[in-house]
């Protein structure tokens, strides 16, 4: 099966998205409002807590002690099973980026669980640089030629995983990144970084 991807082109100009906000997680915050799950992304600094999730971003930053910023899409970049909306952000500055995908939903700012996301460490080195993501999802089984049409759960045997696929200034960097994230789930844009909200910005998709 031919998979496709929204856009005329993997390398066309985009242009930059200016409904954005920013956003700093209160301790205490559970649920994101309604104002805010109707924007493109929101962007704000990650709460310091001691749980998998900030022990793994801390090992991919190596960080210094600076403040860590996260971004990410308020809808899913899944249009079907074989369609997704590019992910795609502008760096002002040279910085290490962390990008890649969340299934975690709406119902939390800040994930918590490394197991559903899939993030991808690139060091950019100039003022201008341009991280492209396509995020395509994994494909249930299909029934071997000649076995069981109906494999029991667990077989991965005849499971096409998804894949994640990072573009440089259109440049493919690493090849293809595999995960399991399904079509039925909603999977969220992240890009994560150490410095000021503003270092990362969303561009339009």
């Amino acid at each position: 099966m031919k998979r496709g991807k929204s856009g005329k082109s993997e390398c066309e100009s985009i242009k930059e998205e200016e409904g954005e906000e920013e956003f700093i997680v209160p301790k205490d915050a559970g649920t994101i409002g309604t104002r805010l799950k109707r924007l493109p992304c929101t962007r704000f600094y990650l709460e310091e807590r001691n749980d998998t999730f900030n022990v793994y971003v801390n090992e991919l930053l190596g960080a210094t002690g600076a403040k860590q910023a996260m971004l990410r899409t308020q809808q899913t970049l899944v249009i079907s099973p074989v369609s997704s909306r590019w992910f795609v952000v502008d760096v002002i500055r040279p910085l290490r980026l962390l990008v890649g995908a969340t299934t975690e939903g709406q119902e939390r700012l800040q994930p918590n669980d490394p197991s559903r996301m899939k993030i991808i460490a690139v060091d950019l080195k100039g003022r201008g640089d341009r991280v492209k993501l396509l995020v395509m999802p994994s494909l249930g089984y299909a029934p071997p030629a000649d076995g069981d049409p109906n494999p029991p759960p667990g077989d991965n045997k005849f499971k096409l995983n998804g894949d994640l696929t990072v573009f440089v200034n259109d440049t493919r960097i690493g090849g293809k990144f595999e995960h399991d994230f399904h079509a039925n789930d909603n999977i969220y844009g992240i890009a994560i970084w150490q410095g000021s909200l503003h270092d990362v910005k969303l561009v339009e998709y």
